[in-house]
């Protein structure tokens, strides 16, 4: 079976995202990155979907969420973003999954915008598309929260 890698996003379901660099650039120098990251992260997302696993690797990242049922509340927080993407979702010209996917866009581009100003890099950092996979199953669940909170160990980044 195919892994669809750009799943429909539907309410009360589980999902990974995921995205890394290219050629090993590094998503992350110091502490500052990542928190920032994780506030953007937030700032961006938690309106719409619960955070149940997350892991930040040097050069990648990984996010197991379940996005919320989208209801008035969720609609007036949508309407605060004031992007182009929220209005077309808001009037069904677009669907919640193209809202997302440009809230993925305008996020990754202010972190890579940061880190190349930040430490006076050119060039693309993240692959073109950060992928997402349906969590179907229990054992799916259960097998991606090992496999997300194992990364850090599989990279030797604890001891």
């Amino acid at each position: 079976m195919r892994t669809d890698y750009h799943a429909s996003l539907q309410p009360q379901s589980v999902y990974h995202f995921y995205n890394k660099t290219v050629s090993q650039r590094k998503l992350f120098y110091d502490q500052k990155d990542y928190k920032r990251f994780l506030n953007k992260f937030k700032l961006y997302f938690t309106a719409y979907m619960d955070i149940v696993a997350y892991c930040l690797i040097p050069n990648h990242f990984h996010f197991m969420v379940k996005i919320k049922t989208i209801n008035p509340t969720i609609r007036k927080l949508i309407v605060k973003e004031k992007t182009k993407a929220a209005v077309k979702f808001l009037s069904n010209e677009d669907t919640f999954n193209e809202f997302v996917s440009d809230q993925f866009r305008r996020f990754l581009s202010s972190h890579s915008l940061y880190i190349n100003h930040k430490y006076a890099i050119q060039g693309s950092l993240l692959l073109k598309k950060t992928k997402r996979t349906a969590v179907v199953t229990d054992t799916k669940l259960y097998d991606l929260l090992c496999y997300i909170h194992h990364n850090p160990i599989h990279h030797g980044l604890t001891i």
